[in-house]
């Protein structure tokens, strides 16, 4: 059981980052010029006409499902004190005896990054200018769901949960408040995620876009770790925090598409009918 979690909540973080990667370079999420349906050819498959946003929207939905249960099983081994919980302070025991003070240092300049200060400033700023670059306040309005959202879905679970931190004695900085799930785990990966989507909607250039989202994956996965190094999280607070931020992200990308997909589909319907046919803005 506790390969099965831990492995499925690795999964479903990198799937929902390749995933996302994908989202933000469909014309759905985009705003580029698209068809409705397309033409998919196999050799041995007679050419069908495929709805793309649906596609889409079933594996969004999919996606989400995956990660909720994901997060459903974490949640519960915390409550029951088992599966991923058995190794927490084990983890938690070899890092604190592996510190040193270089590393102490990056630690906590890694952890700061990942503060809802650090975040709200580097998603306004983006934001903002995505939005003054696009004339459309969409970037703006997806950032506060995002950065919003994952705010106040940690500190309800926190509440709900109740979950004790690591010892203080173990601590390298001061923390506040219950252990599971990490707010700067959950809220680096549905922040820096975000960051990258905005990275995304700016510019056509895939070398870009791809180096935002491995570059929002790399630091959700550094600021997630030092949380257990600064001896302040477990393990399975982390996971879990990735695991909820990833699901938030992936609940504001759907709607996002379902918004997108509904204004289109009535753009379509609005042409004449010898129009049908032609792409979309």
């Amino acid at each position: 059981m506790l390969a099965n979690v831990a492995g499925a909540g690795a999964a479903a973080v990198l799937i929902a980052l390749a995933y996302l990667t994908t989202l933000a370079a469909t014309p759905v999420l985009r705003g580029a010029r698209t068809r409705w349906t397309r033409t998919v050819t196999t050799p041995t498959w007679p050419a069908r006409r495929i709805p793309t946003p649906l596609l889409l929207l079933a594996t969004a939905a999919t996606l989400l499902l995956t990660l909720t249960l994901t997060f459903a099983e974490i949640a519960e081994g915390v409550l029951e004190r088992d599966d991923l919980t058995v190794v927490d302070d084990p983890v938690t025991h070899w890092a604190v005896t592996h510190r040193t003070g270089p590393l102490n240092i990056l630690a906590t300049g890694i952890t700061d990054l990942g503060s809802a200060a650090s975040l709200i400033i580097l998603l306004t700023v983006v934001a903002v200018t995505v939005a003054v670059r696009r004339r459309s306040m969409r970037p703006v309005l997806l950032a506060v769901a995002v950065g919003a959202g994952i705010q106040l879905l940690v500190a309800l679970i926190k509440i709900t949960i109740s979950r004790p931190r690591p010892d203080p004695l173990d601590w390298l900085v001061t923390a506040g408040g219950y252990s599971f799930p990490s707010g700067h785990s959950g809220s680096s990966i549905a922040c820096f995620g975000m960051l990258a989507w905005l990275v995304a909607m700016a510019t056509d250039n895939r070398r870009i876009q791809a180096t935002a989202w491995l570059s929002a994956a790399a630091l959700a996965c550094a600021v997630g770790l030092s949380r257990i190094y600064l001896g302040v999280h477990y393990l399975s607070d982390v996971i879990g925090g990735w695991t909820l931020g990833a699901a938030w992200l992936t609940t504001v990308a759907l709607a996002a598409m379902l918004v997108r997909a509904r204004r289109e589909r009535r753009a379509a319907v609005a042409r004449p009918e010898g129009r049908m046919g032609a792409t979309l803005t």
